[in-house]
């Protein structure tokens, strides 16, 4: 995993679904699709961006490897102000959350039609509701998890998806700043990390004392 660089990609960020993962970090987690032996874990997948990235390099290995995805599935605006304590009309441009919750199925419809336009569906398995509940028990050799922004995030969800991490597997967290990072590895037993365009990559070991 330490020789994770550039590679040419064989589709467009234009091919994917709307979101924020930008073009390095769908290129970075798109060679750890690839590398892995799997099973894969995803938290959070929003309306599909990442999904489509790590079920796209299951495609091209051809190999029939299990992916399961997981979402809150947020059908309402009053079920996003219960989960995180604030309005969606807080978020810079509300209406990009908006036309994915103000339908029927919620975000997870969007998930679902996204996917199959691509025709990704049948390569991953929804989970609706929070993954401490919702998600397989692993063992996992990859978690991607867009659940880590702020450190009471981190401290809730890391020790879950380690739980669920098999050995030798590789743990990506979007959105990890220099300030998180620095919290993670002080509460954690990293063995390997890499900071980029936000995208943290570690192979894990024990929690730390």
């Amino acid at each position: 995993m330490n020789k994770l660089g550039y590679r040419a990609l064989p589709f467009a960020l234009a091919d994917l679904p709307e979101g924020w993962f930008s073009a390095n970090q769908v290129n970075l987690l798109y060679q750890l699709a690839l590398a892995t032996p799997g099973p894969i874990l995803e938290i959070g997948p929003w309306v599909g961006r990442s999904t489509s990235v790590i079920a796209r390099a299951l495609r091209e290995r051809g190999e029939r490897i299990p992916f399961h995805t997981v979402d809150y599935g947020i059908a309402s605006e009053a079920e996003w102000k219960a989960l995180f304590g604030s309005s969606v009309h807080t978020k810079k441009d509300p209406d990009r959350y908006l036309r994915h919750i103000n339908q029927p199925g919620g975000t997870i419809a969007s998930l679902e039609r996204n996917l199959a336009a691509q025709g990704l569906r049948d390569l991953v398995e929804i989970h609706r509701g929070d993954f401490h509940a919702v998600a397989p028990e692993g063992p996992f050799a990859l978690i991607f998890c867009d659940a880590t922004h702020n450190r009471r995030e981190i401290d809730r969800n890391i020790p879950a998806l380690l739980h669920r991490l098999g050995p030798g597997g590789v743990l990506a967290c979007d959105d990890i700043t220099a300030d998180l990072e620095a919290h993670l590895l002080t509460r954690f037993a990293f063995r390997w990390h890499h900071l980029d365009s936000l995208l943290f990559y570690a192979g894990v070991g024990d929690l730390a004392a």
